[in-house]
């Protein structure tokens, strides 16, 4: 790895044992169908697959438009020359009110504004093509094509997530059930060099058979490790089948 003889490595005491998840086999593959990131974009494909099939008759649907406006119309100039004019014929029947255009002084003011007004309507447009030579035909041919293409890609994604969790499932119990015996095989071990050393001690066994326990009992605790780091691996590779875990979380606790 390039490190420098001088460098030291931090080696833990023991290995790691994560447990076994608790749910069933069909759990998992529910899981893992449920997050891993390929069967998502499978599943995309086919919405989006889906979607352009039924966009393609969208032309021959009605187009309906809807509009509406309120308001209030008024002229400010108008209203100024017309207050002007009722001022104006207002102080000259003040002066002579017997006059006939002043019948009816004094007269009101301009009022101002006008009624509001509104308008509500609807325009409804419907296309209807006479001769498109299949073309249509063909579009919905393609797109049916495109949809049962897209629904095969998700069932593989599907089939594929199934068969990794299954198989990564396997495996890690297969190498649990390995460790588990790797262990019993290293209490036997210990307890067989024990046994060896205390036969030697009372002349019973030889030293080449002592050396020959202690090498077992050596070589079942080097057997223990390999055991533990093909167990840490299954539960790696299950734990990445099954989505949930980002790459730090899957060896957070390892």
């Amino acid at each position: 790895i390039g490190a420098g003889l001088e460098t030291s490595f931090a080696v833990p005491a023991s290995l790691p044992e994560p447990p076994m998840p608790n749910e069933p086999a069909a759990a998992l593959v529910a899981i893992a169908q449920s997050n891993r990131p390929d069967v998502a974009v499978a599943i995309a494909d086919v919405a989006i697959a889906q979607l352009s099939r039924s966009t393609i008759d969208t032309d021959l649907l009605p187009q309906i438009n809807l509009f509406a406006a309120f308001g209030n119309q008024s002229s400010p100039t108008g209203y100024v020359d017309q207050q002007n004019q009722i001022s104006q014929l207002n102080a000259e029947c003040a002066h002579y009110p017997n006059n006939i255009e002043c019948i009816g002084f004094p007269f009101p003011n301009v009022a101002r504004g006008t009624p509001g007004f509104w308008d509500i309507g609807a325009t409804s447009t419907l296309y209807l093509p006479i001769v498109d030579y299949g073309t249509r035909a063909a579009a919905h041919r393609s797109a049916n094509t495109s949809v049962e293409s897209a629904q095969l890609a998700l069932d593989s994604a599907k089939t594929g997530a199934e068969a990794e969790v299954v198989e990564s499932l396997r495996s890690a119990r297969t190498a649990r059930e390995g460790l588990v015996y790797q262990h019993r095989a290293v209490d036997l071990g210990l307890q067989a060099a024990h046994i060896a050393q205390l036969q030697y001690g009372s002349g019973l066994i030889s030293l080449t058979d002592t050396k020959a326990a202690q090498a077992t009992s050596l070589q079942t605790q080097a057997e223990l490790f390999s055991a533990q780091i093909a167990y840490i691996n299954a539960i790696v590779k299950l734990r990445s089948a099954l989505g949930t875990f980002d790459p730090i979380a899957t060896v957070a606790d390892l």
